[in-house]
């Protein structure tokens, strides 16, 4: 899986078919250079201007 985004070039990542303790394994799995971010809301609205160096591992309300 990380082999994956890293090819895609992710800035963002949203897991949004785990949840529980799977969706922070998968967290884990990722490793150094993704910042694990645990929102508070439901949802997200980004732009150019707001994606991120390093990318981003964002966990919405509701999945983690």
């Amino acid at each position: 899986m990380r082999n994956v985004i890293e090819r895609l070039y992710s800035s963002i990542v949203l897991p949004m078919h785990r949840t529980g303790p799977r969706v922070r394994s998968f967290a884990d799995m990722m490793g150094e250079g993704f910042e694990v971010v645990y929102s508070d809301s439901r949802s997200l609205t980004l732009s150019l201007r707001t994606l991120s160096s390093p990318p981003k591992i964002v966990l919405l309300d509701g999945v983690w």
